[in-house]
């Protein structure tokens, strides 16, 4: 292997570590609570996520267009700059100054979305692996928990108090995380695109709608994703405060918050061993039940039983097999987009999901206000909705025959 690509092959353990680094999050675990002693309402935190979706849809395509045109490497710097100026701002917002600071934080995510994955993708497409391609994806995938796993329980042990000096403690741990990130995205080498003149003539932004326009099977994917993930996206933005109105205590959640970051750690390590026999389509929608038995037993326990130890364990169960299909959806996502445009299609898959959550969110924060019962039946709603309409079938590489999906042929 000359100097080359081995500079090139490098690129998967420095996005490893810059992914890692990026996800660091201590202060993930209580956030909720933390944004609650900062003057948000609890309805409001939930409606913050429309704040970060309208930032997505505005700059999420434009963004992986540059990507597709001035290099992923550039890109990924300028996103952790924009990820390094949130954690700054968050020390010391208050009220509606933090939903500003999430507004910036979805910039940075919209820089980062599409981005990365072209950048390992058309990596592995250089030096010949893209056979390997899945389980790079899990691999890179699994950056994001390494050090969840163990700072849900130093967030917590440094916060015992929720003060606010111990939230700064939290917010400047990300301050210094994203500042290595930001050394090691200058140590990246651009892969090529792979490209031809005539098809980046007819405009790499129109190839890629025509992908969504023309596919059926991937938009029917991109919906099932983004559903699933804004059901468990708002139990989990509520779930601190939920698990403390049980008599459920701070290092408690922290303790199951790792718990659950080891178990995806661990799935997302060795996605290719899931059912290797089985296609991705469907070991998404095996996962997919999972998630939904494990809501119906969740809100099953807070009508009748409340038990928290039932909670924390459906809780772990439905977040470690959502989260366990991103690196499957993302293989089937990239199968049905050329390398030159890789960023702006998978980007394309994130600004659909964005339309989808200002109604969803809305929604949410109007349900919570009535009460839990409320906003994790509308969850449940959802999960079924998902099974029952938008269960994936066939085959990434041809819908449910054998055509080009890039075609249009389904």
């Amino acid at each position: 292997m000359n100097i080359f690509s081995k500079k090139l092959e490098r690129n998967f353990s420095l996005m490893f570590w810059i992914q890692a680094l990026t996800e660091v999050k201590v202060i993930n675990v209580i956030s909720t609570l933390f944004m609650l002693s900062r003057g948000l309402s609890l309805s409001q935190i939930v409606y913050s996520g429309i704040a970060f979706s309208l930032v997505t849809i505005l700059s999420e395509v434009p963004s992986s267009y540059l990507a597709d045109k001035w290099g992923r490497k550039k890109i990924l710097i300028l996103s952790v700059i924009f990820s390094l100026f949130y954690w700054v701002i968050n020390i010391f917002a208050r009220g509606w100054w933090l939903i500003l600071a999430i507004a910036v934080y979805a910039f940075a995510n919209s820089l980062m979305s599409g981005t990365d994955e072209a950048l390992l993708y058309d990596t592995s497409k250089e030096l010949k692996t893209e056979t390997d391609s899945l389980k790079q994806l899990g691999q890179y995938f699994s950056g994001q928990r390494i050090f969840k796993m163990i700072m849900p329980v130093v967030a917590v042990l440094i916060a015992k108090d929720l003060s606010n000096q111990q939230y700064v403690y939290l917010l400047l741990i990300d301050v210094i995380a994203n500042i290595g990130a930001l050394f090691l995205c200058f140590l990246l080498k651009e892969p090529k695109h792979f490209m031809d003149l005539e098809t980046v003539e007819s405009g790499v932004f129109k190839d890629a709608l025509k992908i969504f326009k023309n596919n059926k099977y991937l938009l029917n994917s991109v919906l099932n994703k983004s559903l699933m993930f804004l059901t468990t996206f708002m139990i989990w933005r509520v779930s601190s405060d939920y698990f403390m109105s049980f008599g459920a205590s701070v290092l408690l959640i922290g303790v199951t918050t790792s718990i659950m970051q080891i178990f995806i750690f661990i799935i997302n390590q060795n996605v290719t061993k899931i059912f290797p026999k089985v296609p991705e389509a469907e070991r998404i929608n095996i996962l997919n039940w999972l998630v939904f038995l494990s809501v119906f037993v969740f809100l099953l326990n807070h009508l009748l039983w409340k038990n928290i130890t039932l909670a924390l364990i459906t809780y772990i169960i439905f977040n470690v097999a959502q989260v366990a299909t991103w690196p499957l959806f993302s293989q089937l996502f990239n199968k049905v987009s050329r390398s030159y445009n890789r960023a702006t299609t998978l980007s394309l898959a994130n600004f659909t999901k964005s339309f989808l959550d200002i109604p969803v969110l809305l929604l949410g924060s109007i349900l919570i206000d009535k009460g839990y019962t409320y906003l994790f039946s509308w969850c449940l709603m959802m999960v079924l909705t998902v099974l029952l309409f938008f269960k994936i079938g066939g085959s990434s590489t041809g819908g449910r025959g054998q055509g080009d999906v890039t075609s249009g042929n389904t």
